[in-house]
């Protein structure tokens, strides 16, 4: 086998796997919109800046009672907690202030298993273009 044909199956071997992850990935954020919620306390809000362009990371720790048992949650997003902007990180760190009264959205199979914002958000689409732009490379280098 020759190195561009390896190099094919190396990335078509990816992207399987990120489509894997992706599909994944969709589904929590397909199944969270039906989940039932409940009120949460939120316990701890970090920021983390990440790099230089103003790209921050937002992490939360929430508490919150489900048919009598307490749990305790740190998934804002299924899809990730990087804010890009200094506006949406000003209303986010508002929101999500240590002591705020939330709502908290939990799966019905497994009440450990919770999301503040439950769905789809702009960010699932990195992970598809990246699908794409790999699929095309691997498709480029077997043909």
């Amino acid at each position: 086998m020759d190195t561009v044909t390896f190099i094919g199956y190396f990335l078509a071997a990816l992207a399987v796997l990120m489509a894997v992850v992706f599909a994944f990935q969709l589904r929590q954020c397909w199944r969270s919109l039906s989940w039932p919620s409940a009120v949460a306390v939120i316990l701890t809000s970090r920021t983390t800046k990440l790099d230089e362009d103003d790209s921050y990371d937002l992490a939360v720790t929430y508490a919150y009672r489900v048919a009598g048992c307490d749990h305790v949650g740190t998934r804002m997003r299924f899809t990730g907690t990087n804010v890009l902007s200094q506006r949406s990180l000003t209303k986010l760190t508002r929101k999500y202030a240590p002591h705020a009264v939330v709502h908290v959205y939990y799966s019905p199979a497994r009440p450990g298993e919770s999301v503040l914002e439950p769905g789809f958000t702009w960010s699932l689409l990195w992970p598809l273009f990246w699908l794409i732009m790999l699929t095309g490379l691997a498709w480029h280098q077997l043909r």
